[in-house]
């Protein structure tokens, strides 16, 4: 700031010293309280009759300071701050503590509703493994929204404000899918550099091999999707029926009368799967999945 500039304000710094002496010692400042910098707290003001002449000189001092405030170091700041009554002190501290206990209580409350929605999720896994004549649905027994929890955050100029946040119910899953991608760009990665690769009849076995793997991994994860049927049930129902097939020729060898009955319900087991699977009016895709692989552990079983 040049010297020039100091003159204007020493004179407006004059006239104000020469009209407070002449106001009596009790009566106070006709400006505003200074306000606190540690607390966003508004300190109550007074308004007094003053002077043309004073109202102006505080006026011009007023755009002034907003001029060299960038000047005024932070150690003259503080000492210009009015210090904050005590009562104010104490209420905003317990203001602050009850900040702090209820996002405490937003957190456990987050953590809650996922775990009703991991609980809800394993629900709906078992509903699904229901046959559809059951009539169970996952509506009938739950019904997710989207959730809020209240929390208190703090802005830029330190007031606390209350808000509301919403719960990422999906998170577990983002986080699988993420995790999955990586590993699998990883796994890219690695055998692209990778100095050393199989070669000759190993590779001609490995690559066999991650081909029939992959075909089971989809034909696992359609069967689960569309019949509700696990890996498991496919061999139980397949080895069921290679061993009833063992059964039915020991039984056939001591008892061939039995030979039109067997037919008789092997025809009347494809028509209730064709029943159930073209004109009911819930197909049963989990029931037709099972009686076909029971045929083809009978037909298999024929071979042996």
């Amino acid at each position: 700031m040049k010297k020039s500039d100091l003159a204007p304000i020493r004179e407006r710094l004059e006239t104000l010293k020469r009209t407070s002496e002449s106001q009596p010692e009790g009566s106070e400042p006709p400006w505003d309280h200074p306000r606190s910098l540690e607390l966003p707290i508004t300190q109550p003001t007074r308004t007094h009759a003053s002077q043309t002449q004073l109202a102006a000189a505080v006026q011009a001092l007023q755009q002034r300071s907003n001029q060299v405030g960038a000047h005024i170091s932070p150690e003259e700041t503080e000492a210009a701050a009015a210090p904050i009554p005590p009562t104010v002190n104490l209420h905003w501290q317990r203001l602050q503590q009850e900040a702090i206990a209820i996002n405490e209580l937003a957190q456990k409350q987050a953590i809650a509703i996922q775990n009703f929605k991991r609980s809800a999720d394993r629900l709906a896994w078992s509903l699904r493994k229901q046959p559809a004549s059951s009539g169970f649905e996952f509506e009938h027994f739950c019904e997710l929204q989207a959730p809020m929890v209240s929390q208190i955050t703090q802005d830029d100029h330190g007031k606390l404000v209350l808000t509301n946040v919403a719960v990422d119910l999906y998170e577990d899953e983002r986080q699988a899918s993420q995790t999955a991608q990586d590993i699998r760009s990883f796994s890219r990665a690695r055998s692209q550099h990778s100095p050393h690769r199989p070669a000759g009849w190993l590779t001609l076995i490995q690559d066999p091999l991650a081909t029939v793997e992959t075909c089971w991994q989809v034909l696992t994860s359609t069967l689960e999707t569309r019949s509700r049927l696990t890996p498991l049930d496919v061999v139980i129902w397949l080895g069921g029926g290679l061993i009833g097939r063992l059964a039915l020729e020991l039984a056939l060898a001591a008892l061939p009368g039995l030979w039109p009955w067997l037919v008789g319900a092997t025809v009347g087991a494809v028509a209730l799967a064709l029943y159930r699977l073209l004109l009911a009016p819930r197909p049963d895709i989990a029931f037709v999945t099972r009686l076909f692989l029971a045929l083809v552990g009978l037909a298999l079983g024929g071979q042996l």
